[in-house]
Order: structure tokens, then sequence, then C-alpha cells
């Protein structure tokens, strides 16, 4: 059966600023300081490749991350998506603590800008400084009030998962993003990527049955004050779920622009360059793979079952045109034995115990 995501209209667009103006300890996404020079024959290239994907219509979704899209002026950009905006996009930028004011956040308004993803981190000012983050909590604190004058959905990050944060400090860390009073909070396990200033000071990965012990603590705190988990690492409050990572998560096309950007097209992923020279000279992809039906089940499978409400077997058989647990019946029982798993009326969803151990249920599957 052909594939039914190739009819679908693509809804969402990935956009990347890879400029900082601090390089933080553990950061390993496409980047490079700012003031080299580069941004504004960046920005005129950025724009070359968005009129060369040729959209046409209005988007679900935008996301401008990196990077830190807040330390560069993006009016030029912003202005070239407004025909891809409707009353219902959700259009995320990511922004600095430190790069926030009212000049900025105007802009933002004027633009249809609607969600905001603040990279704070932690909000203890000793956690910050580990992290090599350069707010305060102070800044946090007073930066989120401005920004809920003129945006109100809001993202923040909290890193855990390393060795200076006790779950003492966890517990006050979680009491003060509480207290934020924010719509969405993105949770990540600190991981060491070759190339980072941890890497090559030696840091390592925190022990992993404390990392669980520290997401149990989110978890259960999180979840006890209006949250939901709806993805792995990610809560919301209900209708506040980050509707362009969905995009991802379901397994859905979508547009990437950028330096290093990812696109997901018809049958094909697409991987632009991580050269800058290159992209400034317009040749964008550097990778370009064919998705075979297998692989394509198999890229569905991982992402779905990130999300809380897991695969949808109706939908599973109309894009695939078969049947999960038919296909899959052997290996289903004993992850269903092992209580890692559980089948609903129509969906395939992980306990939470199999949300923690998911590498074992996608190696059982695959």
């Amino acid at each position: 059966m052909k594939n039914q995501k190739n009819l679908k209209t693509i809804n969402s667009l990935y956009i990347h600023i890879p400029f900082c103006e601090h390089i933080c300890f553990y950061c390993d996404f496409p980047k490079l300081l700012l003031r080299t020079g580069y941004e504004q024959k960046y920005l005129n290239a950025l724009l070359s490749e968005l009129k060369a994907q040729k959209i046409n219509h209005e988007l679900k979704t935008i996301y401008i991350g990196g990077g830190t899209p807040s330390c560069v002026s993006l009016e030029p950009l912003l202005k070239a998506l407004q025909p891809y905006i409707s009353k219902d996009t959700e259009f995320t930028i990511e922004a600095n603590v430190l790069n926030i004011n009212k000049d900025l956040l105007t802009i933002y308004k004027k633009y249809r800008v609607n969600r905001i993803s603040l990279g704070i981190q932690a909000m203890n000012d000793s956690l910050l400084k580990v992290l090599g983050r350069r707010h305060t909590k102070k800044d946090v604190v007073n930066k989120i009030k401005l920004i809920k004058q003129y945006i109100h959905n809001i993202n923040v990050d909290l890193i855990y998962g390393f060795k200076e944060l006790t779950n003492k400090l966890l517990k006050e860390e979680l009491k003060d993003y509480l207290a934020l009073d924010v719509n969405h909070i993105s949770t990540y396990s600190l991981e060491i990527h070759q190339g980072t200033k941890f890497y090559n000071d030696g840091r390592k990965e925190l022990d992993s049955s404390l990392v669980r012990d520290q997401f149990d603590l989110i978890y259960n705190t999180l979840t006890s004050h209006d949250y939901t988990r709806y993805e792995i690492s990610n809560f919301a409050r209900i209708g506040c779920e980050a509707k362009h990572n969905i995009t991802y998560w379901k397994d859905e096309p979508y547009y990437g622009i950028g330096l290093g950007a990812a696109s997901y097209i018809g049958n094909y992923r697409y991987k632009n360059t991580l050269n800058m020279l290159a992209y400034l000279n317009k040749k964008f992809i550097a990778e370009k793979e064919k998705i075979s039906l297998e692989d394509d089940k198999k890229y569905y499978l991982m992402l779905n079952l990130r999300l809380a409400e897991g695969i949808n077997l109706k939908d599973y058989k109309k894009r695939f045109g078969s049947d999960l647990l038919t296909e899959k019946k052997n290996e289903l029982e004993k992850l269903k034995k092992h209580k890692l798993v559980k089948i609903n009326y129509n969906s395939f969803v992980t306990t939470y115990e199999g949300s923690m151990l998911l590498d074992i249920i996608l190696k059982e599957l695959f």
C-alpha cells in the first residue's frame, strides 16, 4: 500500500539560527559565536532557502530555534513569514533571558509570535554558574513577568541529572519553577557530548539510578500541580502542549531551513550542511535519505511511543496497511508481561516504567 504520509500537506516549519553570544558548557547544537560577521549574510541565505521551499499555504506551527535567535535582529525574517501565519498558527521563538526587553517583545508581538521558549535551565544561581549560564534567578523572575505582558504561552527548560543538583536542591528548584506560573516545562537530563566544555573538562554523566530518582521527583511534583506529562520529557497544562514538537513525535512531515536543520518531505529525510561557508553559498542540503516502508515504521514507533497517548492503532493501519498487534504479537506479549506497555481499546502505550525504558522496548520491537 502506498504510504499515506506522502499525501499530507506539510504544516510545520523549523528555522535554525546558529548564533550565540556565549557558548553554554553542555550545548552540542550547531552554533557559532555572534559578531562573526556572518549574521546578515546568513539571514540572506536563510530567506533564499525559505523562498526555495515554495510554501504556498498557511502553517500550523513555526519554530525558530538555535543557537540563540533572540540575540540576532530577525525582523526581515519575521516579515517574510507573515504570509504563512494564521490566527491559529503556533509561532515559537527560543530566547535567552538576558536578551528579553520591551523593544524585542514589541517586535515579536508585531509579527505574531505567540509562544516563547526561554532557556533558563535552572533557578539556583550556583547551579546556573555550573551550567555556564550568565543570568540569575532574579533575572528569570523579572523577565518572565515582562514576557507575560506581551505573550502568555511560555515554555521554560529545566536541566537535571548532574552531581551538583542534590535532591534537596531539586525540590527547591521545582518550587521556584512552579512559582513562575508558566504553561509548559521541558526537562532534560544532562548528557555529555563530545566537543562541549563539559566533555573537554572530563565531566561524567550521573549514574542512571540517580538520574531516575531525580526524574521521579520531577514527575511527582509537576503532575501534582496541574501539569500533564504528555511526552517523555515534557509537561504542560491542558491545551498548552507544544504543537510543533508534536509534529515530530507523530512522525509527520515538516520543513526545516538553516544550518544543520532537518526536513521530512515525502519519502525523504534531509539534513542541511553544517558548513557555514557552504550554506552561505546556498549549498543547503548535505544529506538525503530515502525512507523505506520498514524504516518508516521504525521511525513511527520510535517517535510516537514518546507520547503519553502512544500509537493510535487505526492510524497505524491506515498509514501502513497492516495491523500492528498482528505484526508484533510475540514482542508485545513479552513487553506486556513485563508491564512495560499496555494495549487499550485503540492504542498501544508505554507504562510509566516503560517510558523510562523506551530503548529496551524499541530494541524488542525492532
